[in-house]
């Protein structure tokens, strides 16, 4: 395609680049998706990375958008479920935006949990739809299966994602109990990352992807989504992978999550503990250390 016939084209869709091999690396960006789970769940591996572009978790059934060509995760966990003994997968989507595509694709689904933490900022954050917010929990038997943590501004740090693990991610998920665990590994919220406007240290996701390896007997994918500072990206993966092989954890300063994200935390608790038994609402003003 000629470049203005492929700009103009561009230019009516919602914040996308192309050229004329966009769609071929998409593909090759989505087979990598494919190929790391299924390497995984076959016992090739116990665990990996897939270091891919473009991303994938905005794009839609039907629509690309947000840099997002194909739903490289979404695609990867439906080939996952053609295989028979794949009964549950918890996709977890760190990155700083909402995973509308994966939202929108399995919101129907009872067999894939879908936890995003991510900037909502009242709707006023990419991709500024009101679905990001936490009261978008499934439909049908799928209620309760959807969990957006919708952060209401940016700053939030290592205590708040670390806060947020143990009061709702790491309890609802060892109560849904996967088989396969898969994470959207945007790291737009590193504290380097100026766009994501937050502060989540290497040190935190490496401690986010150990606790992560605790379920479904090891078997974890992380498959790269946002980033805008390459180096930020580049570090806090490293710190993952270090962790996938087996290195130890740095140490974190202690938990004291700021008192707007404890306020989500106890919103999104008394959402979600209407689905779950493992979690309850809390009914506590928020204090200093105390967890």
């Amino acid at each position: 395609m000629k470049k203005d016939k492929l700009d103009a084209m561009v230019s009516k869709l919602d914040s996308l680049y192309m050229n004329n091999k966009s769609e071929q690396v998409a593909r090759l960006s989505c087979g990598g998706a494919i190929d790391l789970c299924k390497s995984i769940w076959d016992g090739e591996i116990q665990n990996g990375v897939a270091i891919i572009r473009p991303p994938g978790h905005h794009a839609e059934a039907n629509r690309a958008r947000g840099f997002c060509l194909y739903n490289n995760v979404a695609v990867a966990a439906r080939c996952l479920q053609r295989k028979s003994e794949v009964k549950k997968i918890m996709i977890l989507d760190w990155d700083i935006h909402h995973g509308n595509g994966i939202q929108d694709i399995f919101y129907d689904d009872p067999d894939i949990l879908y936890i995003s933490i991510h900037r909502y900022d009242g709707g006023k954050f990419y991709p500024f739809e009101k679905n990001a917010d936490m009261t978008f929990v499934g439909v049908g038997d799928a209620i309760g299966r959807n969990i957006n943590i919708p952060w209401p501004c940016g700053g939030m740090g290592d205590s708040e994602y670390m806060y947020t693990f143990f009061k709702i991610i790491m309890p609802i998920a060892f109560e849904f109990s996967p088989d396969m665990v898969i994470v959207s590994a945007g790291f737009d919220a590193s504290k380097d990352d100026l766009l994501g406007g937050c502060k989540v240290s290497p040190g935190c996701f490496a401690h986010m992807t150990h606790m992560l390896k605790g379920l479904s007997g090891g078997k974890l994918a992380l498959i790269l989504e946002g980033g805008y500072n390459v180096e930020a990206t580049a570090v806090a993966m490293s710190a993952c992978v270090g962790v996938l092989l087996n290195e130890s954890l740095p140490r974190l300063k202690p938990v004291i999550p700021m008192d707007c994200a404890y306020e989500t935390i106890q919103e999104v608790l008394k959402v979600q503990s209407r689905y779950w038994s493992s979690i309850a609402p809390l009914y506590m003003k928020p204090s200093n250390g105390i967890i």
